[in-house]
């Protein structure tokens, strides 16, 4: 019995020192427009704000193991996070918050479709006037301030919805989906141009419209 425990001891402390820290380094990318950007991540937070001109700028952190696979086509922009791990990197904690950031500046006029899917960490938009937007965020929250958009469609499980829209409640046609949760949208409305679809599961989600 001795012994077992001391095997596994040594064998727990051979596992741990095999578990080394990343080493991260700091990427930035320049894109010209794209009629549509496609986020598919694990374990990031995603800011996304207006850029500056009429280009896509991307600003994140990859390591060997980790590391963002950013694609083009002439009206898509592809943003997919893979790995090249061995099962003992999935033991211990995750690399500190700031390296797992990417930070999007988009051009408003030129974006017709946003797509974002990410887990365990928020979803942060900031300023954005496209005419579509999708986002799917779980164990983490969606956040966003005076969003113009036509199209709206958000899907959050275990964490909360909360942003403002620029815009009346009157324009928009309103679908509520939400299990254990508090909010104050209606769970449906059917008069409006545009559509609010909202999804929700253990969690709360509170949206205002800036003009009414």
């Amino acid at each position: 019995m001795k012994k077992t425990i001391i095997f596994l001891f040594l064998f727990l402390i051979t596992l741990l020192t095999s578990c080394q820290e990343q080493n991260f380094t700091k990427k930035e990318a320049t894109y010209s427009a794209k009629n549509n950007i496609s986020i598919d991540v694990e374990s990031r937070e995603i800011n996304i704000s207006n850029s500056k001109d009429d280009k896509i700028y991307i600003n994140y952190y990859d390591s060997e193991k980790e590391f963002l696979t950013i694609t083009e086509d002439e009206n898509v922009l592809n943003i997919k996070l893979d790995t090249n791990k061995e099962w003992t990197d999935f033991i211990g904690t995750q690399a500190d918050l700031s390296y797992r950031k990417i930070e999007l500046q988009i051009p408003n006029s030129l974006i017709n479709k946003l797509v974002i899917t990410t887990t365990n960490e928020n979803v942060n938009l900031n300023n954005i006037d496209i005419d579509n937007i999708n986002v799917s965020a779980t164990d983490g929250n969606i956040n966003f301030t005076s969003l113009a958009t036509k199209n709206i469609d958000l899907t959050v499980k275990n964490a909360n919805i909360e942003g403002s829209i620029l815009g009346k409640m009157a324009d928009y046609k309103v679908e509520l989906e939400l299990k254990k949760g508090d909010t104050n949208l209606p769970s449906y409305k059917k008069d409006g141009d545009n559509l609010l679809k909202v999804n929700g599961n253990n969690g709360n989600i509170f949206i205002d419209f800036l003009n009414d």
